[in-house]
């Protein structure tokens, strides 16, 4: 988990995912700064790991959307929590 977190995308994309079911396109410009390429890279770390669900709508016009499960939900609550702890206790 700390690994999975510590990875530089990890979080902004769970993060950008948050608020709803994203594609990939509507994803990345949501993320300032990431690539095509780290995205994909990232997003299927994450699926790998429990955290995303993939979907696969084969329409006339193939797209993918992606959701967050409820372990990807757990880790972003922690993540913010700890956030919370660090800005009430600061480096002495």
């Amino acid at each position: 988990m700390l690994s999975l977190s510590a990875a530089k995308w990890s979080l902004p994309v769970l993060e950008a995912i948050e608020e709803g079911t994203l594609r990939f396109n509507a994803l990345q410009r949501k993320i300032d700064g990431i690539s095509h390429r780290l995205l994909t890279v990232t997003l299927r770390r994450l699926i790998a790991e429990g955290l995303l669900l993939r979907h696969e709508y084969d329409e006339s016009i193939l797209h993918v959307e992606y959701n967050l499960t409820p372990a990807g939900r757990d880790l972003l609550e922690t993540a913010h929590q700890f956030c919370t702890w660090t800005s009430l206790h600061p480096p002495r």
